[in-house]
C-alpha cells in the first residue's frame, strides 16, 4: 500500500505537491551545474544520478523517502 500525504508547504507558500516536484529538479540542476553529472545526452535518472547523494540532498530539504517491502505470499 502506498500512502502520500501532502498539504501546504508553509515556508514557500506552495502546495507540498509542487514542492515535491520542484525540489528534485532543483537538486539535479545543481548537480549538473557543479559537474557532478558528467554524462551528456538523454539518460535515465537511475543511470545519471547517484542515489546516495541525491537522497541526502532531499533529506536536507525535509523530504525523506522510506520504502517497506513485505512479502504477502510466495507462489
Amino acid at each position: 500500500m502506498k500512502i502520500l500525504v501532502y498539504s501546504c508547504h508553509k515556508k514557500y507558500g506552495v502546495c507540498s505537491l509542487a514542492y515535491f516536484t520542484g525540489v528534485p529538479l532543483s537538486i539535479v540542476s545543481q548537480m549538473l551545474a557543479k559537474g557532478e553529472i558528467p554524462e551528456l545526452g538523454v539518460l535515465p535518472p537511475k543511470v545519471a544520478v547517484k542515489p546516495k547523494p541525491f537522497f541526502a540532498e532531499l533529506a536536507k530539504r525535509g523530504i525523506k523517502i522510506n520504502e517497506t517491502v513485505e512479502t504477502i505470499c510466495i507462489l
